[in-house]
């Protein structure tokens, strides 16, 4: 990415939302980052050192294939949780077919997502299907635009700690694995290795309603559908 190109996302940004230091970005060698950048008292575009408040440098936009802010609009937060499913996704290898649907999203321009966003059901159905995306419906896609908590975590409750390290286990292991346990809700974890899916859901005590999720890694599940 030019250095100009990321100047002016930065610059827009601070327009539109000033109190967000946040970006979303993927480098040249496939990885997904976030970081925070910033414009020093000279003008130039620095991020903060990872792990740091006070320690920055120049900012290294020439290893950047892209830049969106991670808040602002119903666009920007599309592009949030894009990112931030690639980035679940990608690290723990659940949902593999959405690995590149999801990529064909954040590589839109914006112009093409706000269209998306104003479109009805029907043109969005059509534009993803054109678009090669068919395991992202619809209802999905506008969970990500409309929903700031359309990625929600996994509650396991302080005393079930070794649920969530037996998911863990299963999930290196790749073997198959389910569990149920009672909290508000009964909740419930299922992961198919055969095809890498996990599931995650919320049903009310005793009975088979609730909310259901996609389940992208050990903690973080999207896609809420309640019946």
């Amino acid at each position: 990415m030019e250095l100009t190109e990321a100047t002016e996302i930065v610059r827009k940004s601070n327009e539109a939302c000033p109190s967000n230091l946040w970006f979303y970005t993927r480098y040249n060698n496939g990885q997904y980052a976030k970081v925070r950048l910033f414009f020093s008292s000279s003008g130039k575009l620095c991020q903060f050192k990872k792990n740091s408040s006070d320690q920055y440098e120049e900012a290294e936009v020439s290893e950047m294939t892209y830049l969106r802010p991670q808040f602002g609009s119903k666009v920007q937060l599309a592009f949030a949780n894009i990112m931030r499913m690639l980035t679940y996704t990608t690290q723990s290898g659940l949902w593999q077919n959405l690995i590149p649907e999801l990529t064909k999203l954040s590589n839109e321009s914006e112009d093409k997502l706000l269209y998306l966003y104003e479109a009805s059901y029907k043109e969005q159905a059509e534009y993803l299907k054109k678009k090669g995306i068919v395991h992202i419906t619809p209802r999905m896609f506008r969970s990500m635009m409309y929903d700031r908590k359309c990625i929600r975590s996994v509650y396991y409750g302080k005393g079930n700690l070794n649920i969530k390290t037996r998911y863990q286990e299963a999930l290196a292991k790749k073997k198959e694995f389910a569990i149920s346990w009672r909290m508000t809700y009964d909740n419930t974890i299922v992961f198919n290795p055969k095809d890498m899916t996990a599931k995650y859901s919320e049903e009310y005590r005793g009975q088979k309603a609730g909310h259901y999720y996609m389940l992208l890694d050990d903690i973080h599940a999207a896609f809420p559908k309640d019946k």
